[in-house]
């Protein structure tokens, strides 16, 4: 035999030991990257203490439930689809909750302002900007009568439905940006916090 053939048969297992070496280097090295990556993610958490994690799912937990309650009787002045017509007793009611509910948000929203971040209160605020804007204009078209509306009063009118939708978007955004804030959020001592929602 050839020598270079000799050398090769003697070094075929030192190679093929190299190169099942490198795979196994290489799965490891893989591994502790994406052990690396869910660690800097634990990490990037913002640590808080329990005391304080629950202090804020209240906070936020009674504004959704007061911007929602907001949300649904605006709604009512304003809505999607298929809605019956009511009477003038009706419709001063819708609107008096309306207006109650607003006032409640308001009150829950100054009240906490300190306690959340300055994004979610402008968010929160926003849609009560909105929602007063939908009683607003609620006040002015919905006692008028049909023969006495111009093309420019129906088309406002038409836009409050489009607002409706639109007060309706901005909380399911805000929820989801809220939802992602928390679930951030790490309670100190190891143990991750949980939505209690």
């Amino acid at each position: 035999m050839e020598w270079w053939l000799t050398l090769l048969i003697a070094c075929a297992p030192a190679v093929i030991s190299a190169l099942v070496s490198v795979a196994i280097s290489h799965k490891q090295i893989k591994q502790a990257r994406i052990e690396l990556e869910k660690q800097y993610r634990e990490e990037e958490k913002l640590h808080i203490s329990k005391e304080q994690y629950d202090l804020e799912i209240s906070i936020y937990r009674e504004l959704s439930d007061k911007c929602y309650e907001m949300i649904k009787n605006v709604a009512v002045l304003f809505p999607n689809g298929l809605c019956e017509i009511c009477s003038d007793e009706i419709k001063r009611k819708n609107r008096q909750n309306a207006l109650e509910s607003i006032l409640e948000m308001n009150d829950v929203l100054k009240k906490h302002a300190p306690f959340i971040s300055e994004k979610f209160y402008n968010e929160y605020d926003d849609i009560m900007e909105l929602c007063a804007s939908q009683t607003k204009m609620f006040s002015k078209h919905c006692f008028q009568e049909n023969l006495n509306k111009t093309a420019s009063d129906i088309e406002e009118e038409n836009k409050c439905y489009a607002t409706t939708e639109k007060i309706f978007e901005k909380y399911d955004n805000l929820s989801s940006d809220l939802r992602k804030y928390l679930e951030g959020l790490k309670i100190s001592g190891g143990k991750e916090s949980k939505n209690a929602n």
